[in-house]
């Protein structure tokens, strides 16, 4: 008579971490006599839950003693550690269950992927190069000026280590300017690819504004002109802390600048001058 109840010898796991590498998985149970191979045990995870990165694929016993179970594995983003593993309900030749066995802390997964953040202190609107930083989430490997992908744009002046990086854009035209850090440009020590970030962007005007049209408010300075204005139109909002200077020549004599003021459109300044009466 057989009454013993055959028992787990041994579980091993293909690999102690599962990361973003990590193509295929198997979890190999050796029992300590031959086994029923028409029934394959059933193998649990006891407090961790690891489906989100392994799904079982197939089983199959490589001989009598052996039973391999074989997991497709996905990218979890997860971290799960010391995965405790349960095998049970295998049978031997002569019908006997096995006694329930535990493997605690067998392996663990690591397949959280690296975020980055792209952020500028420079406004919407930008008309010379500015500055860049790049934050990712954790310490990460190979990153380089060469990973920045940028349209309208150059970049310059990298530095930065792990975590922090910093660089400067400049525009080549007028126009939108994008700032992108794709996926799978940076590792973290587990070989976990980066997530790529948020893109940055800014609009930028390199185009120097224009004057489009001087007017005076009259054409001859006589002896009943008490005030004199010249307004002056530009072909885009200008900054109304900024007041052109205006030359007229020959005319010290006659007027004296008495004040300037911007209209509400931000595109049209008026000067004023006051009439000296001595010519």
């Amino acid at each position: 008579a057989d009454l013993t109840f055959p028992s787990v010898s041994n579980i091993s796991a293909s690999t102690a971490t599962i990361t973003d590498s990590t193509t295929s998985f198997t979890l190999t149970v050796e029992y300590g006599e031959e086994m029923d191979v028409s029934v394959n045990p059933d193998i649990t995870f006891l407090t961790e839950n690891p489906n989100n990165t392994i799904s079982f694929a197939s089983g199959i016993w490589n001989d009598s003693k052996t039973y391999v179970a074989t997991y497709s594995v996905n990218d979890g983003n997860e971290e799960l550690s010391d995965i405790d593993v349960k095998v049970e309900n295998a049978k031997d030749k002569v019908g006997n269950t096995q006694d329930a066995f535990t493997e605690n802390n067998l392996f663990s997964i690591e397949n959280q992927n690296p975020t980055v953040s792209l952020t500028s202190t420079a406004p919407a609107t930008v008309n010379s190069t500015f500055n860049v930083t790049a934050e990712f989430s954790e310490l990460v490997n190979d990153f380089d000026i060469n990973d920045i992908a940028l349209t309208n744009a150059t970049a310059s002046n990298f530095i930065g280590n792990f975590t922090s990086y910093s660089f400067d854009v400049t525009p080549e035209a007028t126009g939108g300017v994008t700032v992108d850090i794709n996926s799978a440009v940076a590792q973290d020590s587990a070989t976990n690819n980066n997530i790529a970030a948020t893109q940055l962007t800014r609009e930028a005007d390199l185009t120097l504004p224009t004057v489009t049209n001087i007017t005076a408010s009259t054409s001859t300075i006589s002896d009943s002109t008490t005030t004199f204005t010249l307004t002056v139109e530009y072909s885009e909002e200008m900054d109304i802390s900024q007041n052109p200077s205006i030359t007229i020549e020959n005319t010290q004599n006659t007027i004296t600048f008495a004040g300037g003021s911007w209209n509400s459109d931000n595109k049209t300044y008026e000067a004023t001058y006051s009439d000296k009466d001595e010519e």
